[in-house]
């Protein structure tokens, strides 16, 4: 349960937060018509960022379910 609860963690912060907020930065520096605003760049760029969404959840859910128990919580 605890690594599926990593997973979304990743992911949604992928595509909750990263993704997002890279879309309004460009959007207020480079307005750009070609997509049609905010929800067209964010379903290309959403996109494109989905190999390393998946890639980066599975190695470090991965690294994490080899970890020993005593490791696999934060430091704070």
């Amino acid at each position: 349960m605890y690594l599926a609860k990593w997973a979304v963690q990743v992911l949604g912060y992928y595509f909750l937060v990263v993704v997002p907020l890279f879309v309004i930065g460009l959007l207020m520096f480079y307005p750009d018509p070609e997509y049609g605003g905010f929800i067209g760049l964010l379903a290309a760029l959403e996109a494109g960022a989905a190999p390393e969404a998946i890639i980066t959840t599975i190695v470090t859910t991965i690294l994490i379910a080899a970890l020993p128990e005593r490791y696999r919580r934060p430091l704070w």
